[in-house]
C-alpha cells in the first residue's frame, strides 16, 4: 500500500512539473505573438539570442529574423553560434531594431555584458524584449 501511494505521489508531481513547463512555454508563447503584433515590420531587423529551434520565428513574418545559439541547433539554423558572454562582433553596432532574449538571461555567466552587448547592437529607439524565470 505505501509502495502504490509513493508511485501515484511521484506521477502526481510529475504531472505537476509538467503543466508548470507547459503553461510557463504558453505564456511566452503568448508574450512573443504580442510582440509580433506590434513590431513585426517590413525593414525592421530583429536578433533572437539563445535562439534554439527558433520556436518564435513563426510569429514574425516580415521582419529579417537573426539568430543566436551556444551550438547549432538540428536544422542548422542558428546564424551567430557564440556565446553572447562575449558579445558577436559579426553584427556591426547599432543595427538592430529587436532583440528578442526569452528564458536566456539566468543561464548567462555574466549579464552585465550581456546587457553591454544589447545596448551596442540595438539601433536608437531600439526594443529588447526579455522574458526570464
Amino acid at each position: 500500500m505505501a509502495m502504490n501511494f509513493q508511485i501515484r505521489l511521484v506521477d502526481k508531481l510529475k504531472l505537476f512539473l509538467l503543466m508548470i513547463v507547459r503553461n510557463h512555454y504558453q505564456r511566452t508563447a503568448v508574450f512573443c505573438q504580442k510582440m509580433a503584433k506590434d513590431y513585426d515590420k517590413k525593414g525592421a531587423t530583429l536578433l533572437d539570442v539563445g535562439a534554439g529551434d527558433s520556436p518564435n520565428k513563426r510569429y514574425f513574418k516580415n521582419v529579417c529574423y537573426l539568430t543566436q545559439d551556444v551550438v547549432q541547433n538540428k536544422t542548422e539554423s542558428i546564424k551567430y553560434v557564440c556565446d553572447i558572454n562575449k558579445g558577436i562582433p559579426e553584427i556591426q553596432g547599432s543595427t538592430l531594431n529587436l532583440i528578442l532574449c526569452t528564458q536566456v538571461l539566468e543561464h548567462v555567466k555574466e549579464p552585465h555584458k550581456v546587457f553591454k552587448e544589447f545596448n551596442r547592437l540595438l539601433k536608437p529607439g531600439g526594443r529588447l524584449f526579455l522574458t526570464t524565470n
